[in-house]
């Protein structure tokens, strides 16, 4: 890793020019007070050199380096396999050169994939990624042709990870996702990278690889969903493909009323001995009514009349469904009856010979189901107690139901009250000794109906909250509902039932979907729950029901609530209670709860406080007190990032105060802590935040570059060397930006555009123009060695690097030569470099010689394909008008007696020469006093 902050005395060997000139050339610049400057940074490096005393005698493994490690510092910052000094014999263009040159394309084409994937754009990411699968076709030739010995996919050492590959294709499908069915070319480019991974760049096919690729699948409509689910299985015979999995082919095949083929995934799905969850039972309950017309439904029938596991499951899917479409139909006519009571009574026969299970008790509630239907709802008391089974083991499961099969009455309660005279009835009728107590799902329901307002079914109200907490089908409970369901919940708990979350929930919710929440009596519901589940573990009480969880249908509501109020007190609260009772929250859903959290602070204290104390929460699949994912740390960067917080300098002048590297730096320890290292782009993103704040940070770029020294698993790429360097730039540290610069030339790694932005800006910032036409002259020098090899390069002089040499000129003083340039040079060589590639659009093709396209470009603008305008445009010419209004204001106001023609004659030549041009930038300087 390269010591920037004070360049070695190998790199001044190396640049013996910048060595002599920088200091003299700062001086003359800048006098007095860059003397001073210049002893601040002398006493930096000696407190930078004693820090460095202190760290190598610390016992942090991330920090702990041997002397001999940092001799390596400045090969590892680049490039691993490059010497510190370069050989003073190196092969021009032989054999190692090539090698080389193969090796560092590979790594660019990496470095462009990773890019294209952070930038979001699904045909980016198709193009950058075909450009990998070419550099790595040569790479392992290259490789091979040296090798004596077979090489594995994977022994090659192409500079590339797997998950490279997985956010690919994640990025391509959550862009697909957008816009409903998947697109053929998304679709082929997600299925070419799968099968890439292990065929082209040996990786192992892991379970979420697979779930992609059967994503894909199941949303593309060009493809035969049914076939290529087989032939997936079949090529990974060691796949356990869960319910949720088989749901995905079939849920788009009844969508699209291929019901045939749903019913054999189906039956492939049972005869494979997966059991159906209550998704996918409910999907083939609609299923079955959805095809009522159609031949599918005589063979989803037709499968429910065998004596088997499949024939049972289907058996209860046949008869659920049977009985949610007569409950829909304003009359139930006598061939559905039929039907039903034929199901029915096969059902029964099967239900008679097995054992209790949770098949038999969903087999016993359709049961009920179809006598409420056939009975009607009136008598399903007394249906609950003719089913009455003294030593059943579901009675409990056989109130819950007759509870939701009185959604009249329950959606009819209007205090709690006769919520409790409606649950005494129907106890009396199922248990007359009155032997079992009402439990937490019988009051949940209870309170359902009276919190309801809309006149909906009380069961899809049920299903509704218990899949995703969603209340948006019904309205707001009004405040004398909540009281009343207060009160229900208050004679729950006197009787003794637990307030467990199904208990909780609909109060908790009523609470804080309040117009005016009431966070403090949302808050005191989820104490007394967290207490008796603490009080519950002290004891010999039996285990808790995986229903008992507290998960985000209690932590997320009032979160929400108190994101709506700002309340951070609360907020903190909350998550320091949850974190002392280890309540565990899924990893997805802790991303979700960063940026709402964070954007409410008001202070960089406060915002770290609830980052430290939302990652303290343990994660529910590993049961950690700590961690965030990949996705959670790209969530919380931005949110933080997204901050604005000033301070008052008096005289009212306000700045901004950015993150203190102390805290924002210690988010990327816990990545690294919780197996996730920073990479290039986070340190990027890290870089491009502090040098953009106003005023950019000094010690959080200091900080940050001291952090990348130390990091020595990271293979930085040119946009985070980018990153530095301008990083540098905006807080006026020359010095540093052009030791960079030196040691790209030293170690002779590849520079863009992006770099030479950076260097021209430092230059024209700080007088160094002599160092600057330097550089344009050794760009222009490889340009021409690369044309004499006839190789075929891309410039790194593009149109922004044109730009910001131009500005270095005018800011050097040498405006003159800065507009002759942007006339000649720069429009001459930007049309020459887009005709000889094959860049310009028709029209521009057509022009032929570069001659003849300068003619053309007076009259009208000459584009790229793209659409861009090759040459000088409005920004261009834009800052030399603003150069020159200044030189002419500077003069009037040193009354010289005469005024500066620059100004002037620029606004004519642009009007003579680039008549299309002059519209748009004719007003820039006119009213400039600077």
């Amino acid at each position: 890793m390269l010591p920037f902050l004070q360049p070695s005395a190998s790199l001044a060997r190396a640049a013996p020019q910048l060595a002599r000139q920088l200091p003299s050339t700062i001086r003359n610049r800048h006098g007095a007070h860059c003397l001073r400057r210049k002893s601040t940074v002398a006493g930096r490096a000696t407190r930078a050199g004693s820090e460095q005393e202190a760290l190598e005698e610390s016992d942090d493994p991330y920090q702990s380096h041997s002397r001999e490690g940092r001799k390596t510092r400045f090969s590892h910052f680049f490039d691993r396999r490059i010497p510190v000094t370069p050989s003073r014999q190196e092969p021009r263009f032989g054999e190692s050169k090539t090698s080389y040159d193969i090796t560092a394309a590979s790594r660019q084409a990496t470095t462009a994939l990773r890019r294209a994937v952070s930038f979001g754009s699904s045909t980016e990411i198709i193009n950058a990624y075909d450009n990998l699968v070419r550099a790595h076709h040569r790479h392992v030739q290259d490789v091979t042709s040296s090798s004596s010995k077979f090489l594995a996919p994977s022994e090659v050492g192409f500079p590339m990870h797997k998950d490279d590959i997985q956010n690919a294709i994640q990025t391509l499908l959550l862009n697909a996702q957008k816009q409903g069915p998947i697109p053929p070319q998304i679709v082929e480019a997600c299925q070419r990278m799968f099968q890439d991974l292990s065929r082209l760049f040996g990786f192992k096919i892991a379970a979420n690889d697979l779930h992609r690729q059967l994503y894909c699948i199941s949303r593309s409509t060009d493809v035969d969903q049914v076939a290529a689910f087989r032939e997936l299985r079949e090529s990974y015979p060691n796949w356990r493909v869960a319910p949720l999995r088989w749901g995905m082919i079939i849920s788009p095949l009844a969508r699209r009323g291929r019901y045939d083929q749903a019913i054999d995934v189906w039956q492939e799905m049972m005869e494979s001995g997966v059991q159906p969850d209550m998704r996918l039972r409910e999907l083939m309950v609609n299923l079955c009514l959805e095809s009522q017309d159609t031949p599918a439904r005589a063979r989803l029938e037709g499968l429910a009349q065998g004596a088997d596991d499949t024939a049972f499951h289907t058996c209860i899917i046949v008869v659920e469904g049977l009985c949610h479409f007569a409950a829909r139909v304003l009359e139930v006519d006598e061939e559905l009856l039929l039907r039903l009571r034929t199901h029915a009574s096969h059902l029964r026969g099967l239900l008679e010979s097995r054992a209790p299970d949770e098949a038999r008790t969903a087999a016993r509630d359709a049961l009920l189901r179809f006598e409420a239907v056939d009975a009607g709802l009136t008598p399903a008391p007394e249906t609950a107690s003719r089913a009455h089974e003294p030593e059943s083991p579901d009675q409990r499961a056989i109130e819950e139901l007759l509870l939701g099969l009185h959604g009249d009455e329950l959606n009819s309660v209007q205090s709690s009250d006769e919520a409790v005279e409606l649950l005494d009835r129907i106890l009396a009728a199922t248990d007359p000794g009155r032997t079992i107590h009402p439990d937490d799902q019988c009051y949940h329901l209870l309170m359902l109906g009276l919190l309801n307002t809309s006149g909906t079914d009380i069961n899809a109200s049920a299903v509704e909250d218990a899949e995703n907490g969603s209340t948006q089908s019904r309205a707001l409970p009004t405040p004398n509902q909540v009281r009343e369901a207060q009160l229900l919940y208050d004679h729950a708990r006197a009787i003794g039932v637990s307030p467990t979350p199904q208990l909780v929930v609909p109060l908790l919710r009523a609470y804080c979907e309040a117009f005016i929440p009431s966070i403090s009596a949302a808050i005191k519901l989820v104490h007394d729950m967290l207490d008796h589940r603490a009080e519950r573990k002290t004891t010999d009480a039996a285990p808790s029901r995986s229903s008992d969880r507290v998960g985000m249908d209690v932590i997320g509501p009032v979160l929400d609530a108190c994101v709506r109020t700002r309340d951070v007190a609360a907020a903190r609260g909350l998550l320091s209670r949850l974190q002392s009772a280890r309540i565990a929250i899924d990893v997805d859903d802790k991303a979700l709860l960063i940026r709402p959290l964070i954007s409410m602070a008001s202070s960089w204290s406060e915002a770290f406080g609830i980052y430290r104390a939302l990652l303290r929460l343990p994660i529910s699949s590993t049961g950690e007190s700590r961690g965030l994912d990949k996705r959670g740390y790209t969530e919380l960067r931005r949110s933080l990032f997204e901050l604005r917080f000033t301070e008052d300098q008096g005289r009212g002048e306000r700045v901004m105060l950015a993150a203190p590297p102390e805290d924002l730096l210690g988010t990327l320890q816990d990545m690294r802590a919780d197996g996730h290292p920073p990479t290039c782009a986070v340190y990027t993103a890290v870089l491009d935040y502090y040098s953009k704040t106003q005023p950019a940070s000094a010690a959080g770029v200091a900080a940050t570059h001291a952090m990348l020294k130390w990091d020595e698993e990271l293979e930085p790429d040119l946009p985070l060397v980018n990153a530095l360097m301008n990083a540098y730039n905006r807080i006026d540290e020359p010095t540093i930006v052009l030791a960079i610069w030196e040691s790209l030339l030293a170690t002779r790694q590849e520079f863009d555009s992006v770099t030479l932005s950076v260097f021209f800006d430092t230059a024209g910032r700080h007088g160094l123009l002599t160092l600057a036409r330097k550089v344009v002259s050794t760009v222009h020098r490889a340009e021409e060695e690369a044309k004499e090899r006839g190789t075929k390069r891309r410039t790194p002089m593009t149109k922004g690097a044109w730009d910001a040499w131009l500005e270095c000129l005018a800011r050097c003083g040498r405006l003159e030569e800065a507009i002759e340039v942007a006339f000649g040079e720069m429009r001459t060589t930007l049309l020459r470099q887009a005709i000889e590639s094959h860049d310009l659009d028709d029209d521009g093709n057509a022009a032929g010689t570069v001659a003849e396209v300068m003619v053309r470009s007076m009259q009208a603008p000459v584009r790229d394909r793209n659409g861009h305008i090759v040459g000088p445009d409005a920004k261009t010419f834009g800052t030399l008008l603003k150069f020159a209004a200044r030189e002419r204001d500077r003069r009037q106001r040193r009354q010289t007696g005469r005024e500066s023609p620059i100004w002037h004659k620029l606004r004519a030549r642009l009007r003579e020469e680039l008549s299309w041009l002059y519209p748009h930038v004719k007003r820039i300087g006119e009213s400039t006093k600077a």
